[in-house]
C-alpha cells in the first residue's frame, strides 16, 4: 500500500472526531456502557493497528486485528473499574457501573480467554503455528488478572479520585 497524505488526514480526522464524540457534550458516548469500550478500542486498538498495516502493506491480517481490537475493548473495561464510583456519581454508565464489579471482572477474564482460544485455534488452522507458543504463554495473564482483588479500591493502581472527578465535570 502506498501512504497518501489524504489517507493520513482521514485517520487523524477520524481519531479527532471519535475523541470529540466520546467526551464532548451533547453526544458524550462515554455515558453509554459498551460505547465507551468500543470507542476506546477503536481509538487505541483499531486506528493504530490500521495505521501500522497501511504503512507496512501486505494482506490485511484480520486475525491479529480481531485480537488487538478485542484486547483494546476489554482493557477499556479494566480502566473503567477504577473509575466506576466517580462515573456512577455522574451518571456515566460504563460496564462496571452497569454490570457491577463482579460481572465486569468476569467480562474481562472471559473476553481475554475467548480471544486467546481464538488465537490458539487460528494458530493451529489458519496462521503460522509459531504463534501458538506466545499465545499459550498469554494464558498466564488470565491467572494474574484472576488473582487481582479488583473489589477493593486500594488494591487497584488508580489515578487520583480528584482527577477522575475533574475529568467527569469537564466532559
Amino acid at each position: 500500500h502506498l501512504i497518501s497524505w489524504e489517507g493520513i488526514v482521514i485517520w487523524i480526522l477520524l481519531f479527532i472526531l471519535l475523541s470529540i464524540l466520546y467526551s464532548a457534550p451533547p453526544v458524550r458516548l462515554k455515558r453509554y456502557g459498551t460505547a465507551s469500550n468500543i470507542i476506546g478500542g477503536t481509538l487505541y486498538g483499531a486506528i493504530p493497528f490500521m495505521s501500522a498495516w497501511i504503512i507496512s502493506g501486505g494482506n490485511f491480517p484480520i486475525i491479529f486485528f480481531v485480537l488487538f481490537y478485542g484486547l483494546a475493548i476489554t482493557i477499556a473495561t479494566l480502566k473503567d473499574l477504577e473509575d466506576a464510583e466517580t462515573e456512577k456519581t455522574f451518571g456515566i454508565k460504563t460496564l462496571p457501573v452497569f454490570l457491577g464489579y463482579k460481572r465486569a471482572r468476569f467480562f474481562v477474564l472471559s473476553s481475554i480467554f475467548v480471544l486467546l482460544i481464538f488465537m490458539v485455534v487460528s494458530s493451529i488452522f489458519v496462521i503460522n503455528k509459531i504463534f501458538i507458543y506466545p499465545t499459550l504463554l498469554c494464558f498466564l495473564l488470565l491467572y494474574v488478572l484472576k488473582s487481582l482483588n479488583l473489589y477493593k479500591k486500594e488494591s487497584v493502581v488508580s489515578q487520583s479520585k480528584n482527577v477522575s472527578k475533574g475529568m467527569a465535570i469537564i466532559t
